[in-house]
């Protein structure tokens, strides 16, 4: 079960980047008609949401937030650069990792150092 300090931070956590996802998209130009009445709807609601919950949530956690909502972000974007047809594999190594914390982080670390070497061999020769 997952504590209720977690669910409000991750409940907040995925608002926000949903939020700036639509903002964005929004700029873009990317709704139009009844779909654009009901973003621009959505957005004046979480706003009120956001100031009347997640702020005071924010006020007390600032720090730990933020530092949190930008590993968020960089898993976001790193899990976005696979392939659907890959997130079988994805989906496996996360299982991996909750089965072996310290191995897979482990590989990781392996995996890096090995690409970095032979990325500097590359550079050298």
């Amino acid at each position: 079960m997952i504590p209720k300090d977690l669910k409000v931070l991750h409940t907040a956590m995925c608002a926000q980047v949903l939020q700036n996802y639509i903002i964005d998209m929004r700029a873009n130009n990317w709704f139009t008609g009844v779909f654009k009445n009901f973003v621009n709807n959505f957005l004046q609601q979480f706003k009120k949401l956001e100031s009347k919950f997640f702020d005071i949530y924010f006020d007390h956690k600032e720090h730990d937030t933020i530092e949190l909502y930008n590993a968020y972000e960089e898993y976001l974007k790193a899990v976005a650069t696979v392939p659907l047809w890959e997130m079988k594999h994805m989906k496996d190594i996360i299982e991996a990792y909750h089965l072996d914390q310290k191995s897979m982080v482990g590989i990781a670390k392996k995996i890096h150092k090995n690409h970095s070497k032979k990325e500097q061999d590359e550079e050298n020769t």
